[in-house]
């Protein structure tokens, strides 16, 4: 499966052994159905997935387990895309939502690629398992997570979550440009890996409380961290421990 397109009217499985449906990028998959359709694979390891998935059906799509896909594109002007307690994967950094029909819990991106959003994605964000360097700004409107080994570099953009932001399992943030701007409505939690020597530019801006491990944030001078919550701050769940 490495090029052409095949569309869907209906529903798409993937079961059988593992690697039954492996497509690269420039393989796209296009559910376009009249109706309603869902999306199941038995395997959710990653070994299974889409190429480019493009959802255009004008009803409701359901993602009925983990998908990874290279890319995601939502024509919809009308309907969705949802899920319950999913993780839609998606490895080549490529992701459009125009109309806002994106609903899926948890997005995840991972491996290399420049991550090119829209400019709002309505779901918890995960950046996970590989370098993300954001293309544009984005606000989240839900929690962000960077787990699993995964960095996440802000390049120059603004990133915004209304949650909280954490990074845990070797997670790291990346602020080296003076443009770097990442706003927190809620809480923030560093204990994923050592950031030495990658904070070193930009604000961070944080609603909520502060709490940090070990290295996982260590930050010079040239960073800034500005507190801007309405409440006071509890000192208590508040630690720096760098």
């Amino acid at each position: 499966l490495t090029n052409g397109s095949l569309s869907v009217g209906g529903t798409f499985q993937q079961s059988g052994v593992a690697g039954s449906f492996a497509a690269t990028l420039t393989h796209t998959t296009t559910l376009s159905g009249p109706g309603s359709q869902s999306v199941f694979f038995a395997d959710v390891s990653g070994t299974d997935h889409f190429g480019a998935l493009i959802i255009n059906s004008p009803a409701t799509t359901t993602l009925l387990t983990d998908i990874y896909a290279g890319s995601i594109g939502v024509g919809l002007a009308v309907g969705s895309v949802t899920g319950v307690a999913v993780t839609a994967y998606i490895t080549g950094g490529g992701f459009s939502d125009p109309n806002g029909r994106w609903a899926v819990p948890t997005t995840a991106f991972s491996g290399t690629a420049a991550v090119s959003t829209p400019a709002g994605i309505a779901s918890n964000v995960r950046f996970t398992n590989g370098t993300s360097t954001l293309a544009n700004n984005l606000a989240v409107t839900g929690n962000i997570t960077v787990d699993n080994n995964g960095v996440l570099v802000i390049n120059g953009k603004t990133l915004s979550a209304t949650g909280t932001f954490s990074t845990t399992t070797g997670g790291k943030l990346s602020m080296t440009n003076a443009l770097d701007s990442l706003k927190v409505v809620g809480s923030v939690s560093f204990t994923g890996g050592a950031t030495t020597g990658m904070l070193t530019a930009g604000n961070l801006v944080i609603g909520g409380n502060f709490t940090a491990t070990g290295t996982a944030f260590d930050a010079t001078v040239a960073h800034r961290t500005t507190f801007n919550g309405a409440g006071p701050l509890d000192r208590k769940s508040t630690r720096l421990n760098s």
